[in-house]
């Protein structure tokens, strides 16, 4: 019976020393309520060196990020830390910083709105400022882009010719065919010129004026002539036509102005649309044949030259 009663008592007071937690939150004894207290299980010492993937199937290695498919156990971890880094507990344990988080950023997918709204503003700078495609591959440029917005990633340089800038060609093709659908009538530039490559082109330029009474101009085209190797009337003649049908104007030009070549002239006549002199080009033939006076040429264009010579080629008389 003693036995008895002594174990009582040590029960009692073991329960004398439980922690009341609702006492300690209410401060009233009436409102006691025992919670019991578990200890947190410590997680595995692996864990200090592996961060698990965005699947949650692997784990990365935070030393050699070597990755290891893991379902919660850390047998394996352990393995590669003891093969491949022996002293890895007297290594110092990776501290929980903010930097993995910002290296390690989502990309915007492609089909995100903030996304397509980036690619469509450079592919237009690109445009607008006549800057190459490969500008997405200089290093200083994508440094840049990163600091605006890390989850941009840049497309290729492919991508930009392939994709966007035939969209972009499209939208303002479409939005330029509105346009002349509502003019009545227009005038037309356009010049045979050569490239750096020495490759001819021929370029159409329409000039209107809006309902609201704005001129406004607009380059249809920049092509080769339907024949490369024929720089004839008649082939300019059918590169000019080709211009005006697809863009739907043949009606609605009422004239042509070109420089004073007679194939350009005989082109026009061709088409039976009106030609206009350049008056810049005819400008500027008559200077150079004010130029070519003898007195003009041998006397004033001499000196100047050799004034010009002088000063060319000292650097101190330069200065």
């Amino acid at each position: 019976m003693e036995k008895f009663l002594k174990r009582s008592k040590t029960d009692s007071a073991s329960k004398e020393n439980v922690i009341d937690i609702g006492n300690i939150n209410s401060g009233s004894e009436s409102d006691i309520g025992f919670e019991k207290i578990r200890t947190r299980k410590m997680s595995s010492e692996a864990w200090a060196f592996f961060e698990k993937t965005k699947d949650g199937k692997h784990a990365k290695c935070r030393v050699c990020s070597q990755t290891y498919k893991t379902s919660g156990n850390t047998s394996n971890l352990f393995d590669h830390l003891k093969r491949a880094h022996p002293t890895f507990r007297e290594l110092p344990k990776p501290a929980n910083t903010i930097k993995p988080f910002l290296k390690n950023v989502e990309t915007y997918a492609n089909t995100s709105e903030r996304k397509q709204a980036i690619d469509s503003a450079l592919m237009g700078m690109i445009a607008s400022d006549v800057q190459p495609f490969s500008i997405v591959n200089d290093k200083g440029f994508q440094k840049f882009i990163k600091c605006l917005d890390p989850r941009y990633e840049l497309p290729s340089r492919n991508t930009l010719q392939n994709v966007h800038m035939a969209n972009l060609h499209k939208k303002i093709k479409d939005k330029l065919q509105d346009i002349l659908n509502e003019v009545d009538y227009c005038s037309i530039t356009t010049d045979c010129w050569t490239s750096r490559a020495n490759e001819g082109y021929l370029t159409v330029t329409c000039h209107f004026i809006t309902n609201e009474f704005t001129l406004r101009s607009a380059v249809l085209s920049t092509k080769k002539l339907l024949v490369a190797t024929n720089h004839g009337s008649d082939n300019i003649a059918s590169s000019l036509r080709a211009v005006f049908n697809e863009w739907g104007i043949m009606e609605k030009v009422v004239c042509v102005v070109t420089d004073n070549d007679s194939t350009m002239i005989k082109a026009c006549e061709l088409l039976q649309k009106r030609h206009l002199p350049c008056y810049a080009h005819t400008i500027n033939l008559l200077v150079q044949d004010c130029l070519n006076q003898t007195f003009i040429k041998e006397n004033v264009l001499a000196k100047c030259k050799r004034i010009v010579t002088f000063f060319k080629s000292s650097t101190i008389a330069y200065q």
